[in-house]
């Protein structure tokens, strides 16, 4: 008899006080020195062991004194490195024009996987999710040099040593701007041009077209930057033909537009989308930083002096809560403080409600019936493991409203 182990993971949503605005010192420019000249900064990561990595088109750098100083880091596909990615284990991944970069040391030393080996598309820029059981999931921005035009997106179950085309019969552009994963385990991916917003469904394994022609937002769904936060609300930007933004709390069944006005929310390309760890929402549009607490209802515009013309490619939030923005002009901007300190929001965090649950019959091979009760509204994911700890299959990952619930499933 397998023997398993359930776990209940509930997050309460709680309401969290506004920013305030910035000061005129609110930004450090990190690459102000002459030897730093990243010329286009896409990607900036922060590893569990301190350090920074940034993703450039002029190579791969990174930092372990908040930005302070940069270092170039040896590995290069024709001086373009503008995927990086942190994975769940700490390990590293940049991502070039040629092939994928992974270490697993915070960027001592570094494995290469190059696309004639492993079956790697040949593309310019790499976007990345993973997946509770360690599944690799890339979307690929533009053919290179039109040698090669990728279709869908590339998945690995062997931490990107080998790589195969999944949704291939859904057509899509090769230009494919953002992806990023649903809690309950879908693969969310957007593809410029008008091409669409597409979903691979975890539980049966399709693909399809959330918006194609004929549909809702038919010429524009035109998807730039995609968040999702782990109560499973989706934010996508749009161009700034559009200058809206998009939410869906329903695992993207059901969208709502948020058309907004100057100063009163997100207007132009919307570059970034970065979730905090309070589950809320930092956008970046042109050059503008937002915040909002409310799922897009309300925002707060991040005044200060960061400067004008330079278009924001890049957001990250580290460990210590400071913000780092990166541009189209290869700088890479700080907040002089952690960001919840300097702004006055609350950093309280979440906790965990009485929620009594109880598992029967336990043990079992038949039926697992869970019984749990909660306080308030909020998201309720259960898991399950093996002995050795490695992910069995997610029972189940939804919004119960406050009260008792029974959730039965087969544990054969």
């Amino acid at each position: 008899m397998k023997n398993f182990s359930l776990v209940l993971a509930f997050l309460l949503l709680l309401p969290y006080t506004v920013l305030l605005a910035f000061d005129q010192d609110f930004w450090i420019n990190t690459t102000e020195s002459d030897e730093v000249d990243m010329l286009l900064v896409t990607n900036i990561a922060a590893a569990p062991c301190g350090k920074l990595f940034a993703g450039t088109a002029r190579g791969f750098w990174e930092s372990d004194d908040r930005g302070e100083t940069w270092t170039q880091i040896p590995i290069s596909d024709d001086g373009i490195i503008t995927g990086a990615q942190v994975l769940r284990d700490g390990a590293i991944v940049a991502g070039g024009r040629d092939s994928l970069h992974f270490s697993s040391d915070c960027g001592e030393t570094w494995t290469t996987y190059t696309h004639i080996e492993h079956n790697i598309a040949r593309i310019d820029y790499f976007r990345f999710v993973e997946k509770l059981d360690g599944t690799l999931y890339a979307a690929m921005n533009r053919g290179y040099k039109g040698q090669f035009w990728p279709v869908g997106i590339w998945e690995s179950w062997d931490r990107g040593r080998t790589w195969s085309l999944v949704c291939a019969e859904t057509e899509t552009s090769s230009e494919s701007m953002c992806i990023a994963l649903h809690p309950n385990g879908d693969v969310f991916w957007g593809s410029w041009r008008w091409k669409g917003l597409f979903v691979l469904r975890a539980e049966t394994g399709e693909c399809h077209n959330i918006y194609a022609p004929g549909g809702f937002g038919e010429r524009e769904w035109d998807p730039f930057s995609m968040a999702i936060n782990s109560r499973g609300q989706i934010m996508v930007g749009t161009n700034q033909n559009e200058s809206a933004i998009f939410t869906s709390a329903d695992t993207g069944n059901t969208w709502k537009r948020h058309n907004h006005r100057a100063n009163y929310g997100p207007t132009g390309d919307i570059g970034t989308i970065t979730v905090d760890r309070f589950d809320n929402f930092f956008v970046t549009a042109l050059d503008t930083v937002w915040y909002t607490t409310d799922f897009a209802e309300s925002w707060v515009k991040l005044d200060g002096c960061f400067p004008s013309f330079e278009f924001i490619q890049a957001t990250c939030l580290d460990s210590s809560d400071y913000l780092y923005v990166g541009t189209n002009e290869g700088n890479i901007y700080r907040s002089r403080e952690p960001i919840y300190s300097i702004t006055g929001l609350n950093t309280s965090e979440p906790t965990d409600s009485e929620f009594n649950f109880s598992l029967s019959p336990n043990p079992t091979t038949g039926d697992l019936t869970l019984d749990f009760t909660l306080e308030t509204q909020g998201l309720v994911t259960a898991e399950l493991f093996d002995m050795r700890g490695t992910l069995v299959k997610q029972v189940f990952s939804q919004t119960y409203s406050a009260g008792s619930h029974r959730v039965t499933n087969k544990m054969d």
